[in-house]
Protein backbone atom coordinates (compact mmCIF):
# COMPACT_ATOMS: atom_id res chain seq x y z
CA UNK A 1 0.00 0.00 0.00
CA UNK A 2 2.63 2.35 0.22
CA UNK A 3 3.97 3.82 -2.84
CA UNK A 4 7.06 6.20 -4.12
CA UNK A 5 9.06 4.95 -0.93
CA UNK A 6 12.68 6.16 -1.59
CA UNK A 7 14.68 3.96 1.04
CA UNK A 8 13.49 1.67 3.58
CA UNK A 9 15.70 2.52 6.56
CA UNK A 10 18.69 1.38 7.99
CA UNK A 11 17.45 -2.45 9.21
CA UNK A 12 16.13 -3.47 5.80
CA UNK A 13 17.60 -6.67 5.55
CA UNK A 14 16.37 -7.59 8.72
CA UNK A 15 12.47 -6.87 8.13
CA UNK A 16 10.58 -9.69 8.21
CA UNK A 17 8.64 -10.61 4.96
CA UNK A 18 5.13 -10.80 4.96
CA UNK A 19 2.59 -13.19 3.82
CA UNK A 20 0.44 -10.84 1.58
CA UNK A 21 -2.42 -13.60 1.19
CA UNK A 22 -3.24 -13.13 4.75
CA UNK A 23 -3.63 -9.70 6.43
CA UNK A 24 -1.00 -9.59 9.44
CA UNK A 25 0.24 -12.97 8.79
CA UNK A 26 3.69 -13.53 9.30
CA UNK A 27 6.18 -15.57 7.40
CA UNK A 28 8.97 -17.57 9.54
CA UNK A 29 10.98 -15.50 11.81
CA UNK A 30 13.94 -13.05 11.21
CA UNK A 31 16.02 -11.83 13.74
CA UNK A 32 12.98 -8.93 14.50
CA UNK A 33 10.73 -11.76 14.59
CA UNK A 34 12.70 -13.36 17.54
CA UNK A 35 12.09 -10.46 19.19
CA UNK A 36 8.48 -10.61 19.27
CA UNK A 37 9.02 -13.64 21.88
CA UNK A 38 10.82 -11.83 24.42
CA UNK A 39 9.22 -10.96 26.95
CA UNK A 40 7.95 -7.23 27.78
CA UNK A 41 9.67 -5.01 30.24
CA UNK A 42 12.69 -6.31 31.42
CA UNK A 43 13.04 -8.97 28.43
CA UNK A 44 12.09 -6.55 25.49
CA UNK A 45 14.30 -3.83 26.41
CA UNK A 46 17.04 -5.13 27.02
CA UNK A 47 16.92 -6.53 23.49
CA UNK A 48 16.30 -3.16 22.00
CA UNK A 49 18.60 -1.44 23.54
CA UNK A 50 20.95 -3.58 22.50
CA UNK A 51 19.84 -2.65 18.86
CA UNK A 52 19.44 1.13 18.93
CA UNK A 53 23.17 2.14 17.21
CA UNK A 54 22.58 0.25 14.34
CA UNK A 55 19.18 0.23 13.55
CA UNK A 56 18.15 4.03 13.46
CA UNK A 57 18.31 5.67 10.34
CA UNK A 58 21.59 7.27 8.44
CA UNK A 59 20.96 10.95 7.64
CA UNK A 60 23.72 10.97 5.08
CA UNK A 61 23.15 8.40 2.62
CA UNK A 62 26.01 8.30 -0.18
CA UNK A 63 24.52 10.51 -3.05
CA UNK A 64 21.37 12.08 -1.08
CA UNK A 65 20.84 15.72 -0.03
CA UNK A 66 20.81 14.85 3.96
CA UNK A 67 17.44 14.23 5.30
CA UNK A 68 18.00 17.12 7.74
CA UNK A 69 18.33 19.90 5.10
CA UNK A 70 14.89 21.22 4.22
CA UNK A 71 14.40 19.43 0.64
CA UNK A 72 15.88 16.05 2.64
CA UNK A 73 12.06 15.78 3.40
CA UNK A 74 11.74 14.43 -0.45
CA UNK A 75 13.96 11.37 0.73
CA UNK A 76 11.25 9.83 2.83
CA UNK A 77 8.04 11.59 2.04
CA UNK A 78 5.69 8.51 1.66
CA UNK A 79 2.64 8.23 -0.87
CA UNK A 80 -0.20 6.83 0.96
CA UNK A 81 -2.98 5.96 -1.84
CA UNK A 82 -6.60 6.20 -0.14
CA UNK A 83 -9.95 6.85 -1.68
CA UNK A 84 -11.70 9.61 -2.59
CA UNK A 85 -14.60 9.14 -0.48
CA UNK A 86 -12.24 8.33 2.44
CA UNK A 87 -10.15 11.69 1.58
CA UNK A 88 -8.02 11.10 -1.35
CA UNK A 89 -4.17 9.94 -1.66
CA UNK A 90 -1.94 11.77 0.86
CA UNK A 91 2.08 12.15 2.07
CA UNK A 92 3.46 11.18 5.42
CA UNK A 93 6.74 11.22 6.19
CA UNK A 94 8.42 7.59 7.14
CA UNK A 95 9.78 9.28 10.62
CA UNK A 96 9.13 11.11 13.33
CA UNK A 97 10.84 13.91 13.33
CA UNK A 98 14.18 13.74 14.80
CA UNK A 99 16.24 16.48 17.24
CA UNK A 100 18.57 16.83 14.10
CA UNK A 101 16.08 17.54 12.03
CA UNK A 102 14.50 20.30 13.98
CA UNK A 103 17.91 21.84 14.46
CA UNK A 104 18.11 22.64 10.86
CA UNK A 105 14.87 24.64 10.97
CA UNK A 106 16.26 26.71 13.82
CA UNK A 107 19.73 27.11 12.28
CA UNK A 108 18.14 28.23 8.82
CA UNK A 109 15.68 30.50 10.66
CA UNK A 110 18.54 31.76 12.92
CA UNK A 111 20.37 32.48 9.39
CA UNK A 112 17.64 34.61 7.53
CA UNK A 113 17.13 36.91 10.48
CA UNK A 114 21.12 37.29 11.07
CA UNK A 115 21.57 35.36 14.93
CA UNK A 116 24.06 33.17 15.82
CA UNK A 117 23.07 29.59 15.03
CA UNK A 118 23.40 26.78 17.54
CA UNK A 119 26.28 24.46 17.60
CA UNK A 120 24.22 21.46 16.46
CA UNK A 121 23.96 18.09 19.28
CA UNK A 122 26.18 15.11 18.71
CA UNK A 123 24.91 12.41 16.24
CA UNK A 124 23.40 10.02 18.87
CA UNK A 125 21.08 12.77 20.33
CA UNK A 126 20.37 14.16 16.54
CA UNK A 127 18.36 10.93 15.98
CA UNK A 128 15.98 11.01 18.95
CA UNK A 129 12.37 12.53 18.44
CA UNK A 130 12.16 16.10 18.78
CA UNK A 131 9.86 16.74 21.16
CA UNK A 132 8.92 20.17 23.43
CA UNK A 133 6.77 21.57 20.86
CA UNK A 134 3.87 23.82 20.96
CA UNK A 135 1.13 23.22 17.86
CA UNK A 136 2.48 26.47 16.21
CA UNK A 137 5.99 25.34 16.80
CA UNK A 138 5.16 22.25 15.37
CA UNK A 139 3.01 23.78 12.46
CA UNK A 140 5.83 26.19 11.39
CA UNK A 141 8.27 23.37 10.98
CA UNK A 142 5.60 21.62 8.93
CA UNK A 143 5.17 24.08 7.06
CA UNK A 144 8.81 24.90 6.39
CA UNK A 145 9.08 21.24 5.02
CA UNK A 146 6.52 22.03 2.30
CA UNK A 147 3.62 20.34 4.70
CA UNK A 148 1.59 20.44 7.21
CA UNK A 149 0.51 18.33 10.24
CA UNK A 150 -1.20 14.94 9.59
CA UNK A 151 -5.37 14.97 10.57
CA UNK A 152 -6.79 12.09 12.81
CA UNK A 153 -8.52 10.38 9.74
CA UNK A 154 -4.72 10.71 7.84
CA UNK A 155 -2.86 8.51 10.89
CA UNK A 156 -5.60 6.36 11.93
CA UNK A 157 -5.73 5.31 7.77
CA UNK A 158 -1.94 4.39 8.38
CA UNK A 159 -1.56 2.97 11.12
CA UNK A 160 -4.22 0.55 10.41
CA UNK A 161 -3.57 -0.18 6.40
CA UNK A 162 -7.08 1.45 5.80
CA UNK A 163 -8.59 -0.33 8.49
CA UNK A 164 -7.72 -3.59 8.26
CA UNK A 165 -5.38 -4.61 11.16
CA UNK A 166 -5.30 -3.31 14.75
CA UNK A 167 -1.72 -2.68 14.25
CA UNK A 168 0.72 -0.89 12.13
CA UNK A 169 1.98 -3.98 11.56
CA UNK A 170 -0.77 -6.71 11.42
CA UNK A 171 -2.91 -7.90 13.85
CA UNK A 172 -0.99 -9.93 16.70
CA UNK A 173 -0.40 -7.92 19.86
CA UNK A 174 3.02 -7.30 20.21
CA UNK A 175 4.51 -5.06 22.50
CA UNK A 176 8.12 -6.13 21.12
CA UNK A 177 7.35 -3.95 18.45
CA UNK A 178 6.74 -0.57 19.21
CA UNK A 179 8.22 1.60 22.03
CA UNK A 180 5.23 2.23 24.27
CA UNK A 181 5.02 1.53 28.07
CA UNK A 182 4.04 -1.68 27.31
CA UNK A 183 7.80 -2.54 26.39
CA UNK A 184 9.44 -0.99 29.62
CA UNK A 185 11.99 0.82 28.15
CA UNK A 186 10.86 4.27 29.59
CA UNK A 187 12.53 6.52 27.32
CA UNK A 188 12.28 7.59 22.89
CA UNK A 189 14.74 5.27 21.47
CA UNK A 190 16.16 6.87 17.66
CA UNK A 191 13.65 7.48 14.78
CA UNK A 192 13.07 4.36 12.90
CA UNK A 193 14.45 2.03 15.21
CA UNK A 194 11.49 -0.31 15.42
CA UNK A 195 11.97 -2.13 11.64
CA UNK A 196 9.04 -5.09 12.87
CA UNK A 197 6.50 -2.00 13.77
CA UNK A 198 5.32 -1.14 10.48
CA UNK A 199 4.32 -2.40 7.30
CA UNK A 200 6.73 -3.23 4.32
CA UNK A 201 8.09 0.13 3.34
CA UNK A 202 5.55 2.46 5.33
CA UNK A 203 6.08 4.40 8.03
CA UNK A 204 8.26 3.81 11.14
CA UNK A 205 6.67 4.71 14.59
CA UNK A 206 2.91 5.37 14.13
CA UNK A 207 2.19 3.67 17.38
CA UNK A 208 4.67 4.74 20.16
CA UNK A 209 8.19 6.24 20.74
CA UNK A 210 6.58 9.73 21.19
CA UNK A 211 3.12 11.19 20.20
CA UNK A 212 2.25 13.56 17.66
CA UNK A 213 0.61 16.67 16.73
CA UNK A 214 -2.09 16.15 14.32
CA UNK A 215 -4.09 19.40 12.87
CA UNK A 216 -7.62 18.46 14.03
CA UNK A 217 -9.40 19.36 16.88
CA UNK A 218 -11.44 18.07 19.13
CA UNK A 219 -14.54 19.66 19.00
CA UNK A 220 -16.88 18.18 21.98
CA UNK A 221 -13.58 19.03 24.29
CA UNK A 222 -13.43 22.28 22.86
CA UNK A 223 -16.74 23.29 23.23
CA UNK A 224 -16.49 22.23 26.93
CA UNK A 225 -13.33 24.01 27.48
CA UNK A 226 -14.52 27.16 25.99
CA UNK A 227 -17.85 27.15 27.50
CA UNK A 228 -20.85 27.95 24.97
CA UNK A 229 -21.72 31.12 26.94
CA UNK A 230 -18.23 32.79 27.28
CA UNK A 231 -17.74 31.97 23.53
CA UNK A 232 -20.71 33.21 22.55
CA UNK A 233 -19.82 36.49 24.33
CA UNK A 234 -16.40 36.67 22.14
CA UNK A 235 -16.80 40.26 20.27
CA UNK A 236 -16.29 38.31 16.68
CA UNK A 237 -19.33 36.48 17.09
CA UNK A 238 -21.30 38.97 19.09
CA UNK A 239 -20.59 40.87 15.49
CA UNK A 240 -21.71 37.91 13.14
CA UNK A 241 -24.71 37.28 14.81
CA UNK A 242 -27.28 37.88 17.26
CA UNK A 243 -27.23 36.19 20.35
CA UNK A 244 -30.40 34.24 19.78
CA UNK A 245 -29.08 32.98 16.34
CA UNK A 246 -27.48 29.38 16.08
CA UNK A 247 -23.76 29.55 14.71
CA UNK A 248 -21.86 26.58 13.43
CA UNK A 249 -19.97 24.79 15.85
CA UNK A 250 -16.26 25.89 14.24
CA UNK A 251 -17.14 29.29 14.69
CA UNK A 252 -16.95 28.84 18.44
CA UNK A 253 -13.64 26.99 18.02
CA UNK A 254 -11.54 29.68 15.42
CA UNK A 255 -13.29 32.67 18.07
CA UNK A 256 -10.48 31.53 20.90
CA UNK A 257 -7.79 29.34 18.92
CA UNK A 258 -5.44 29.59 22.21
CA UNK A 259 -7.97 27.29 24.37
CA UNK A 260 -8.41 24.87 21.71
CA UNK A 261 -7.99 21.24 21.75
CA UNK A 262 -5.98 19.49 19.44
CA UNK A 263 -5.61 15.88 19.27
CA UNK A 264 -2.55 14.22 19.28
CA UNK A 265 -1.74 10.45 18.26
CA UNK A 266 0.34 7.57 18.13
CA UNK A 267 0.71 7.12 22.29
CA UNK A 268 4.44 7.38 23.25
CA UNK A 269 7.18 5.50 25.24
CA UNK A 270 5.04 5.82 28.17
CA UNK A 271 1.60 4.41 27.93
CA UNK A 272 0.49 1.17 28.30
CA UNK A 273 -2.49 -0.77 28.13
CA UNK A 274 -2.46 -1.85 23.77
CA UNK A 275 -1.56 -5.27 23.21
CA UNK A 276 -4.14 -7.35 25.57
CA UNK A 277 -4.73 -9.78 23.06
CA UNK A 278 -8.60 -10.50 24.28
CA UNK A 279 -9.29 -6.54 24.03
CA UNK A 280 -9.53 -4.57 20.68
CA UNK A 281 -7.92 -0.90 21.10
CA UNK A 282 -10.32 1.53 20.14
CA UNK A 283 -8.00 3.39 17.16
CA UNK A 284 -9.73 6.73 17.99
CA UNK A 285 -9.53 7.01 22.05
CA UNK A 286 -6.87 6.83 25.22
CA UNK A 287 -4.13 5.63 25.04
CA UNK A 288 -3.61 6.41 21.23
CA UNK A 289 -5.65 9.38 20.43
CA UNK A 290 -6.01 12.27 23.82
CA UNK A 291 -6.53 16.29 22.92
CA UNK A 292 -4.37 18.65 24.24
CA UNK A 293 -4.16 22.78 24.45
CA UNK A 294 -1.83 24.52 21.49
CA UNK A 295 0.14 25.87 24.32
CA UNK A 296 1.71 22.57 25.73
CA UNK A 297 5.01 21.61 25.22
CA UNK A 298 4.99 18.17 26.32
CA UNK A 299 8.16 15.84 26.73
CA UNK A 300 6.25 12.74 24.75
CA UNK A 301 5.02 14.62 21.91
CA UNK A 302 6.50 15.15 18.73
CA UNK A 303 5.99 15.78 14.94
CA UNK A 304 5.03 14.00 11.88
CA UNK A 305 5.02 16.03 7.96
CA UNK A 306 2.01 15.09 6.19
CA UNK A 307 0.75 16.56 2.56
CA UNK A 308 -2.51 16.58 0.40
CA UNK A 309 -1.59 16.61 -3.46
CA UNK A 310 -2.85 19.68 -4.00
CA UNK A 311 -1.19 21.36 -0.98
CA UNK A 312 2.41 19.86 -1.29
CA UNK A 313 2.45 21.83 -5.24
CA UNK A 314 0.26 25.05 -3.93
CA UNK A 315 3.43 24.94 -1.04
CA UNK A 316 5.86 24.38 -3.95
CA UNK A 317 4.71 26.97 -6.25
CA UNK A 318 4.63 29.42 -3.42
CA UNK A 319 8.77 29.25 -2.74
CA UNK A 320 10.44 32.08 -3.64
CA UNK A 321 14.07 30.68 -3.65
CA UNK A 322 15.83 29.22 -6.25
CA UNK A 323 16.82 25.88 -5.30
CA UNK A 324 20.44 24.86 -5.14
CA UNK A 325 21.91 22.32 -7.11
CA UNK A 326 21.25 18.92 -4.53
CA UNK A 327 18.16 20.44 -3.47
CA UNK A 328 16.92 20.59 -6.97
CA UNK A 329 17.97 17.06 -7.42
CA UNK A 330 16.56 15.87 -4.68
CA UNK A 331 12.79 17.57 -5.80
CA UNK A 332 13.31 15.80 -8.74
CA UNK A 333 13.73 12.50 -8.00
CA UNK A 334 11.49 12.91 -5.97
CA UNK A 335 8.61 13.99 -8.83
CA UNK A 336 9.74 11.15 -10.76
CA UNK A 337 8.90 8.50 -8.74
CA UNK A 338 5.73 6.11 -10.58
CA UNK A 339 2.51 7.00 -8.59
CA UNK A 340 3.77 9.97 -7.10
CA UNK A 341 4.06 11.52 -10.77
CA UNK A 342 0.85 10.96 -11.63
CA UNK A 343 -1.17 12.37 -8.05
CA UNK A 344 0.70 15.51 -8.56
CA UNK A 345 0.28 15.88 -12.06
CA UNK A 346 -3.46 16.05 -11.33
CA UNK A 347 -3.20 18.27 -8.60
CA UNK A 348 -0.71 20.56 -10.22
CA UNK A 349 -3.26 20.90 -13.36
CA UNK A 350 -6.10 21.60 -10.79
CA UNK A 351 -3.92 24.09 -8.72
CA UNK A 352 -2.00 26.15 -11.30
CA UNK A 353 -4.95 28.06 -12.95
CA UNK A 354 -5.79 29.49 -9.69
CA UNK A 355 -2.02 30.30 -8.82
CA UNK A 356 -0.45 33.84 -8.55
CA UNK A 357 2.73 34.37 -9.62
CA UNK A 358 4.39 31.07 -8.88
CA UNK A 359 7.67 31.19 -8.04
CA UNK A 360 10.89 29.21 -9.56
CA UNK A 361 9.67 25.80 -9.00
CA UNK A 362 7.37 25.92 -11.63
CA UNK A 363 9.47 24.58 -14.48
CA UNK A 364 10.39 22.16 -12.58
CA UNK A 365 6.95 21.02 -11.45
CA UNK A 366 6.13 21.66 -15.20
CA UNK A 367 9.05 19.40 -16.93
CA UNK A 368 9.27 16.62 -14.86
CA UNK A 369 5.35 16.37 -13.87
CA UNK A 370 4.87 16.97 -18.08
CA UNK A 371 2.20 19.16 -17.03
Amino acid sequence: MWRGAGRAGACQASRPRRNRGTPGADAPRTRWGVASRVAPHAGGALFVASLLAACAPDASDAGLLPRAERYGIFRDLILLPRPAEAGGPFFLDRFETSVADLEAFHAEQARARGLPVRPPVDRDAGRLPATGLDLEAARAYAGWRFGRLPRQDEWRHAATGGGQYRYPWGDRPLATWSNTGDLGLGRATPVGTFESGRQSGGPYDLIGNVAEWTGSVDLGQALEGLGLLQARSHPALVVLAPAEMPLPALWYVAADREHVWHLVVGAHYLAVGLFDPFTRVDVDAFPLVWPRLPGERGGTTGVRVAADPEGLVRALLSERLAPTAAEEAALRRFLRRGEVRQVLRRAFLRVVPGMAGPGPLLAILQEDLDA
